[in-house]
């Protein structure tokens, strides 16, 4: 899977509680010879519709994000909002398509970017999130961790991540070396096992290099047993072979 940018807005959110809204995402690949022009155009288009929509409360934030590291076949590039509900999201979509009317020419050279055989759309929620406000015009990188769970495991993973990871990731935003995180996972499952990401906002690539520091030092002060507790946690719930990683940077990045 491509990385996604998923915007973090809620601080503290965490298994179990009221819904607090979803990151609608849809994923792209863009032709690498049409990179430029075709992410341009996605910029020149998403850009007016995100802005009227967040000013009218139906989403509350919008953002394009690009893949640094690609994968044949996979997408590239991904446009996200976040939507309080799924009304709203139909309120989006239906803008969307009628900007899309409305601009033949843009429309038109969106399309002969992408490769439309690789779009996909997916509608993610957060099961933890922590997160400060990025500044207003920052681009973060956001890094992504992502796994597949196990069929009726999902509460498993949860209690895991929640007890070996949650107090670091919580370090790192409250030190500053991240904006912030979250555990996302589809509310449209795809597969019979469910997609769960910890994504990790950053201000920039050096932050990656603390938080691989970090976790090193996290996992060279456990014991043993303590380490083998972790993987069990951790890694029990999910599908071996499934994990995959990735890195994206904003080129748009708009929150209320």
């Amino acid at each position: 899977m491509s990385a996604l940018v998923l915007c973090l807005l809620l601080a503290g959110a965490a298994w179990g509680q009221e819904n607090q809204g979803y990151t609608s995402v849809a994923l792209f690949k863009i032709k690498l010879d049409s990179m430029e022009a075709g992410v341009g155009s996605l910029v020149k288009f998403i850009t007016p519709v995100g802005a009227k929509l967040l000013k009218e409360g139906t989403v509350s934030g919008y953002g394009v994000d690009v893949d640094m590291f690609h994968q044949p076949g996979q997408s590239n590039v991904a446009v996200w909002m976040d939507v309080p509900s799924f009304e709203a999201f139909g309120k989006a979509e239906d803008a969307i398509h009628a900007a899309l009317k409305a601009s033949p020419q843009l429309t038109a050279a969106l399309w002969a970017a992408n490769d439309q055989n690789a779009h996909a759309d997916i509608m993610v929620r957060h099961m933890f999130a922590n997160m400060k406000k990025v500044p207003a015009g920052k681009l973060p990188y956001t890094n992504f961790h992502a796994v597949k769970v196990k069929p009726g495991q999902m509460q498993d993973y949860a209690a895991g991540f929640e007890k070996h990871l949650k107090p670091m990731y919580d370090r790192l935003v409250a030190d500053g070396v991240i904006y912030g995180y979250s555990v996302d996972t589809e509310v449209i499952h795809s597969d019979a096992a469910a997609l769960v990401w910890i994504v990790t906002v950053m201000p920039d690539l050096a932050a990656k290099d603390k938080m691989l520091a970090a976790t090193r030092a996290a996992n060279q002060s456990k014991s043993a047993a303590e380490r083998k507790a972790m993987s069990d946690a951790l890694d029990g719930p999910t599908v071996p072979g499934a994990h995959r990683d990735s890195i994206s940077q904003a080129v748009v990045f708009v929150t209320k």
